[in-house]
């Protein structure tokens, strides 16, 4: 696919919010979102919206169940399209071991194995960089996430939907609690974490797993003080799992939730105490 060509679910998610004459704040307030910069990231191509954001602008916009769907799997087909041949050019050195490429990188070829191929390579290349990888939780990297355009913000910044990483909150994050985190049937996945950082004054969810599947994980974090809540969704296998972004601890406590979706169906969300 050519990509000069390509239009995805952000302009047709603009067309439709004017339609409306709705700015970018009131279509956050309506889908439940804690950040507007969220909807501008949507339809300027910087994030693809989850599943059920899809389906939240589908319910708000009175549109049928599914209308949106088709767009967002263009996006993420396209998306994985470009990463896979920014990986391939000969800028990227291969992995000195290889037990450093998870096998499912070799042996599967479709596109969806090819994005997890193209995410772990660009991983290993980043890992010269101090700024990637933190020293406390080893292996992170954040090019899944985005940063809130300061710009954007007409408010102070209380740096609800922004990256932990990106952000600099997790050099001093501490866990606060932690709960198995399990796949459909009651086996054992790995562990969702409430990460707190007290110089940024925010908390998140971190789950740690191995993917070598590729079923999908969702995090969300909830603030009940005044019901703002973050979602962030990876299908890919990147170790030690995943996070999502954050939500500040100034107005109140922060808990936070996830589920794997797998072939044979979703677990019910594992939830942490709030604090």
């Amino acid at each position: 696919m050519d990509s000069g060509d390509f239009i995805g679910i952000g302009p047709e998610l603009r067309r439709l919010r004017r339609a409306e004459g709705l700015s970018q704040r009131q279509m956050a307030a309506r889908l439940r979102l804690s950040a507007h910069s969220a909807v501008s990231d949507f339809e300027l191509g910087r994030r693809i919206p989850a599943e059920d954001v899809v389906a939240a602008y589908e319910r708000v916009l009175g549109l049928p169940p599914g209308r949106l769907e088709e767009y967002r799997r263009r996006d993420l087909a396209h998306r994985a399209d470009l990463e896979f041949e920014a990986a391939a050019r000969p800028a990227v050195e291969e992995p000195e071991s290889p037990a450093a490429v998870p096998p499912v990188v070799r042996r599967r070829l479709p596109r969806r194995y090819l994005l997890a191929g193209a995410v772990l390579v660009l991983a290993v290349a980043a890992a010269a960089s101090p700024t990637v990888a933190h020293p406390s939780e080893p292996g992170w990297v954040w090019s899944n996430q985005h940063v809130t355009d300061n710009a954007e913000r007409v408010t102070p910044e209380n740096m609800d939907g922004d990256d932990p990483r990106a952000r600099g909150c997790a050099a001093d994050s501490t866990t606060v609690v932690e709960t198995p985190l399990l796949l459909p049937g009651g086996g054992d996945f790995g562990t969702l974490r409430l990460r707190h950082s007290a110089k940024c004054g925010t908390s998140w969810g971190s789950a740690y797993y191995a993917n070598p599947d590729l079923y999908t994980v969702r995090i969300a974090a909830h603030r009940p003080a005044d019901g703002a809540e973050v979602h962030s969704e990876w299908s890919n296998n990147t170790p030690p799992g995943s996070y999502g972004d954050m939500l500040s601890t100034a107005t109140g406590c922060v808990w936070v939730e996830a589920t794997v979706t797998t072939p044979a169906g979703t677990t019910s969300p594992v939830r942490t105490p709030c604090a």
